[in-house]
Formats: C-alpha cells, structure tokens, sequence
C-alpha cells in the first residue's frame, strides 16, 4: 500500500477539520497534533508521550490508537513516535503553530516527510493558507484538499498543482465544499461537499 501525503487548506470555519476528522474515521493507528483539542484522540502530557517512545513494542502491538498532543512543543515527540510505530498516520492541525515560514525544516519534519515512506507513517497536515506549508512538505503532497481561499499567493502557489482553471473556484467556494486533487485518480480533480 503506498504511503500518502495529505494537505488540507482553507479558510477558517469552511470544513478544513471536519473533512480530516471523517477521513480518520476507521484509520486503526493515528496520531494527533491538535493545539484546540478537537480531534478525536487520547490527549497526553509529555511524559505520557514519553511512556510510548521509550517502549515502542507496546504501540506497535496495538491494532488501535488515536492518541493526541495539544502542545507545539511535544510534535517532535509525537513524529518521532509515529516514525518508529510505524503504519499509522500523523495528523498535524494548524501547522503555522508548528512551522515558521522560511525556516529550515527541524529533523522530526525532514524524517518524516522524506524517509517515512520507508516505516509508512502517512502524513496528513491542515493549514489555513497553502503558502505556510513547508515547501518541502508541498513537495511530497500524494492529495490535495483545497477549500475557500482568498490570499492571491495561496491561489497562486495552488494553481501550480490542480491547474489556473480549477484554482479561480477557490475564492468563490461556499463553505464545507472543496476541491480534491488526487494526482493517482482519473480523473484527478473533483469538487464536493464535504
């Protein structure tokens, strides 16, 4: 089964997180980076993140977990433990927390992105504006979910991936309706409601 790489973008209150939260729905092993909480997931400290790292054994012997961090500070953990569980996903929601523009990607980031194809930890990250995912995250993107955007450097930078003709719907997309872009279909744009 080949690894994927989702990127989920739009406005604020136009359906971002509801679609991430029915696409998760029956995904066995996940793991959540949600600074407001609101994914489903078991919410841990640091520490309790920490259990699992320091005894991977026990996460990969589960068929099931959806566990979930709220603080910014714990992602490097939770990817890290994604990257050593393995066959699982690893949701990052509202990643402008997580990346700053213009930085270098740190080593939890880059090993994810470009090495975990190699234990399968899918990647799902959920951004307000498509310009403040990481290009090298941009890069590796196997399906893109688009929602409202209005921001012309957003249109832009997405216009290179689902076409010019496809990105002038985004600004008049009405909410919980997206373009989904899924470069392995044909073909490989449909727009619904989420």
């Amino acid at each position: 089964m080949r690894r994927e790489v989702i990127l989920v973008v739009g406005k604020t209150g136009y359906g971002k997180s509801e679609w991430a939260r029915k696409f998760l729905q029956g995904k066995n092993r996940v793991l959540v980076f949600d600074p407001m909480g609101q994914m489903p997931a078991d919410y841990r400290n640091a520490d309790a993140l920490l259990d699992f790292y320091d005894a991977p054994e026990t996460m990969m012997s589960e068929a099931n977990f959806c566990v979930g961090t709220t603080n910014p500070d714990d992602v490097d953990l939770l990817a890290r433990i994604a990257y050593v569980v393995g066959h699982c996903w690893l949701v990052l929601e509202e990643i402008s927390t997580v990346f700053n523009r213009g930085e270098n990607l740190p080593d939890w980031a880059r090993d994810a992105i470009f090495l975990g194809r190699h234990p399968h930890v899918n990647i799902m990250m959920i951004a307000q504006r498509a310009a403040t995912a990481p290009i090298a995250l941009r890069s590796q993107i196997t399906r893109l979910i688009a929602f409202a955007q209005h921001e012309k450097t957003d249109v832009n930078y997405l216009a290179e991936i689902v076409g010019r003709d496809a990105a002038e719907q985004l600004p008049e997309l009405p909410f919980y309706t997206c373009l989904d872009y899924w470069p392995a279909l044909t073909p490989p744009l449909a727009r619904y409601k989420a």
